[in-house]
């Protein structure tokens, strides 16, 4: 697991540290405060690689590949800098229960080319122009250090492929709509291994009707299908936005095996009547496949239905933004028992 984490001049945070992490981290804070750009750091982190930087938009629903390879440094890339400012390289670091410290520093390259003329004072006529910007990701860790770059021109992306391990495995629950097929080919993957029943266990607490769940390709692209006790089987989006979220949730906890999950607004389509039950089953699978949660939310509910349970794994982290900086206040188990008492503003 994570121990620590540190994070510079990474969108709005300028220097954002927290001392301590747990199995489950539920990251509470107004809007703004840097909930999801504190998933979107650990993504990078995880990855190792600079192309990461072109897919951690995925959190907030936007995507490079619809844009022509232009337009990435001033979408992409320049808003991830802190104020628009190049000049800071982004620095992201942790240490690792068992990887040590781990480091990514991401900074932003350009090809001066300068004209001068050939007079005898050599005066400069035309200064300096910035050409092709290129993204470049330095990995250290306590066993090698390592770099990648990533350079756009108008017309091509050129990304260097190395082949190196990502620094701990991690995986994406993101708070918007999702993709059927690929819900569907996660699903599939379960089942060969042996692990899709820990979907449906998931799913019977939504609906105990539930008795298992197919892939089937009926409508030409392959969907998820739910047996619910009725003559036939239902596409599971029929059955309700929940059941699909739920199913999201515990597929990617079950594929994080050994790393790492980020869900951003884990009560998404989550009633509060369940919500216990839900974090309860959290609760084991992580223990028994040895994932570390990292859970982003807006509600009151779901920290209260968090701290029932009254588990050591679990802490709350709460994100404040200031004139002077962003500040993080984490809370254990007996600290969260009495921040709920006295209602504590985690929206």
């Amino acid at each position: 697991m994570l121990k620590s984490l540190r994070i510079s001049n990474y969108r709005a945070f300028h220097k954002l540290g927290i001392d301590e992490l747990s199995r489950i981290n539920l990251i509470s804070g107004r809007n703004n405060s840097g909930k999801t750009t504190l998933l979107e750091a650990l993504l990078l982190l995880s990855a190792g690689h600079p192309e990461i930087t072109m897919h951690t938009a995925i959190i907030r629903g936007m995507k490079s590949e619809r844009l022509p390879p232009a337009a990435i440094p001033s979408i992409y890339w320049r808003q991830m800098f802190k104020s628009f400012d190049f000049r800071t390289p982004i620095e992201i670091s942790a240490k690792h229960e068992s990887g040590g410290s781990l480091s990514m520093t991401v900074e932003m390259e350009r090809d001066e080319i300068v004209k001068t003329s050939l007079t005898a004072s050599n005066e400069v006529l035309l200064g300096e122009e910035l050409q092709d910007p290129k993204l470049l990701a330095t990995i250290r860790s306590d066993d090698e250090d390592w770099q990648r770059r990533i350079q756009v021109t108008d017309k091509e992306i050129h990304m260097e492929r190395r082949h190196r391990p990502v620094l701990f495995p991690a995986w994406i629950v993101p708070s918007g709509l999702g993709d059927l097929r690929s819900d569907a080919e996660c699903l599939d993957a379960l089942k060969k291994q042996k692990q899709a029943h820990r979907v449906v266990d998931a799913l019977r607490i939504v609906d105990p009707s539930l008795t298992s769940l197919e892939v089937i390709s009926q409508t030409g692209s392959p969907m998820i299908w739910a047996d619910m006790g009725l003559s036939e089987l239902v596409p599971l989006p029929t059955v309700g936005e929940g059941m699909v979220r739920v199913s999201r949730l515990a597929m990617c906890m079950v594929l994080a095996r050994g790393g790492v999950l980020l869900v951003d607004e884990i009560e998404n389509g989550i009633h509060h009547s369940i919500a216990a039950d839900i974090w309860r089953f959290i609760l084991d699978v992580v223990r028994e496949l040895d994932v570390q949660v990292f859970a982003t939310t807006h509600s009151y509910e779901c920290v209260q239905a968090a701290q029932s349970l009254h588990s050591d794994d679990l802490m709350l982290h709460r994100l404040e933004a200031s004139e002077e900086g962003h500040r993080c206040f984490s809370y254990h188990r007996e600290h969260i028992d009495t921040a709920v008492r006295h209602s504590l503003e985690v929206r």
